[in-house]
């Protein structure tokens, strides 16, 4: 049996699903979904791994500054690409965090407040993996995502 969480991205005709049981629960606590189907005749908009840089293109030192900035920087993308609707419209997403960055407690609660801030009711597929390090000195945290296209307006 499946619990199929329902969401403003919906009105694309995505639809999130988690299994009873222990992965609903860490779905509910880590603000994200299980599963997702998608429409077959939906556009999907795929960004690649964005960073967690200033506009200068220097790197803050910590860690939890750098996964908000690569959500910024993710949302920049997705509007570049037409997705008006930025966050609410990604339905999976990869978080890649340097081997350093990972036993920061802090990327736990920055984590958090960005799927908040950004994502709203959405709760998209996420992986995190943990790497030794990232190929850009500097860099910490790297992110992909995948977004429906849509406007704002939908959502």
């Amino acid at each position: 049996m499946s619990n199929e969480y329902k969401c403003p991205i919906n009105q694309y005709g995505v639809r999130y699903f988690n299994p009873a049981g222990p992965q609903t629960q860490i779905a509910e606590q880590l603000h994200l979904s299980n599963a997702a189907v998608l429409p077959a005749n939906g556009q999907v908009v795929h960004i690649v791994g964005q960073l967690g840089r200033e506009n200068d293109g220097s790197y803050p030192d910590d860690a939890a500054k750098q996964l908000r900035l690569a959500f910024v920087n993710t949302e920049k993308a997705l509007h570049a690409a037409g997705v008006t609707a930025g966050w609410r419209a990604v339905f999976s997403a990869t978080l890649y965090i340097s081997g350093d960055a990972a036993n920061d407690q802090s990327q736990a609660e920055a984590y958090m407040k960005c799927m908040d801030a950004f994502c709203g009711t959405n709760r998209p597929l996420v992986t995190a993996v943990v790497v030794k390090q990232l190929l850009v000195p500097g860099a910490l945290v790297e992110m992909s995502s995948q977004a429906i296209l849509g406007n704002a307006a939908m959502l």
